[in-house]
C-alpha cells in the first residue's frame, strides 16, 4: 500500500509594515501574509538535530528591491524555492522579539507564536547619495546569518508593491510567526 504524502504547514507568517516620521505621524501601513520558503524546513531540522551546532534562530531582516519578471508596482510573486532575496539592498538585526499567547497578549513563557520587530530609523537603508530607496521584498534570515548580504537561511519571503522609504522616515516591520 502506497502512503500519500501529507503536507503539513511548517509555520504561518504575518507581517505588518509601517512607515512613520519621528513624531509618530504614520505615512503608510500595510498588513500581509508571507510565504514560508522550502529552505525554512532545513533550518528547523538543523536547529533540532542533536549533532548540529546551529545555535541561532532568526537574526536578521533583509529588504530588497527585486521584482523578478514583474515591475515595481507588481513584483513577481514569492517563490518557495528561493533561498535569498532577488535583490537584497539592506539588512538589519532583529530589534526585539517576544512570545505571544493565542489572543495576542505577551507571554512570559515560551509559546507557539513568536513576534519579531525590526526598526529601521532615519537615514538607515537609504544610500547616502539618494533621497529614498524602493523596497519590494523582504525576508527573515537565521542559522549562520550575518550582516553580509545573502548570508544565512532565509525562512520566509514577502513581495509587495514598492515602498519608497525617504531618508527622513522610519520603518517598523513586525513579523508574527505561528508554529
Amino acid at each position: 500500500m502506497k502512503h500519500e504524502e501529507t503536507k503539513v504547514k511548517l509555520a504561518i507568517g504575518d507581517v505588518t509594515i509601517q512607515m512613520y516620521k519621528a513624531d509618530g505621524t504614520v505615512l503608510k501601513k500595510q498588513e500581509l501574509r508571507n510565504l514560508i520558503v522550502k529552505q525554512a524546513s532545513v533550518l528547523m531540522a538543523r536547529r533540532m538535530a542533536p549533532s548540529e551546532n546551529v545555535a541561532n534562530g532568526f537574526q536578521y531582516l533583509a529588504l530588497g528591491k527585486g521584482v523578478g519578471t514583474g515591475n515595481l508596482q507588481e513584483p513577481q510573486v514569492e517563490n518557495p524555492d528561493l533561498s535569498a532575496l532577488r535583490d537584497e539592498v539592506y539588512r538589519k538585526p532583529i530589534t526585539t522579539w517576544r512570545y505571544l499567547n493565542s489572543d495576542g497578549s505577551v507571554s512570559a513563557a515560551p509559546t507557539h507564536i513568536l513576534e519579531l520587530t525590526t526598526e529601521i530609523l532615519e537615514g538607515e537603508g537609504v544610500p547616502q547619495e539618494a533621497e529614498s530607496v524602493p523596497f519590494t521584498e523582504m525576508g527573515l534570515f537565521g542559522g549562520d546569518a550575518s550582516g553580509a548580504k545573502d548570508s544565512g537561511f532565509m525562512f520566509n519571503h514577502k513581495v509587495f508593491p514598492v515602498w519608497n522609504k525617504p531618508i527622513d522616515a522610519r520603518l517598523r516591520i513586525v513579523w508574527k510567526i505561528t508554529f
